[in-house]
């Protein structure tokens, strides 16, 4: 069996997605998101405004929904949209088991 890497596009877009709709709760008191992102191990997500203090979430706690242990290895934003790229697991999170990521 191939198991191969899936990219997630998390729509913020409160009408079509549950978590556009955390989104907005979220940043309710935000004028902008954050102006510095980064996504690593054990799902983690970052987020700074100043790229002094950090918010750091990992496991459960972040923004990608099934992620358990895996390797967030990329992370953009365009048309309204974010899309993360890596494993949901950890027993994917080496290279000779990813495919499709070049």
């Amino acid at each position: 069996m191939i198991n191969c890497n899936k990219a997630k596009a998390l729509d913020i877009d409160a009408s079509k997605s549950p978590i556009g709709l955390l989104f907005d709760f979220a940043l309710a008191n935000f004028s902008v998101g954050p102006q510095l992102m980064a996504v690593g191990d054990n799902c983690s997500y970052l987020s700074s405004d100043d790229g002094v203090n950090w918010t750091i979430l990992q496991g459960a706690q972040t923004p990608f929904p099934g992620c358990s242990g895996g390797s967030i290895y990329d992370l953009a934003f365009g048309n309204g949209v974010y899309v993360a790229v890596g494993t949901l697991t950890a027993s994917y999170s080496t290279r000779s088991n990813n495919c499709g990521i070049g």
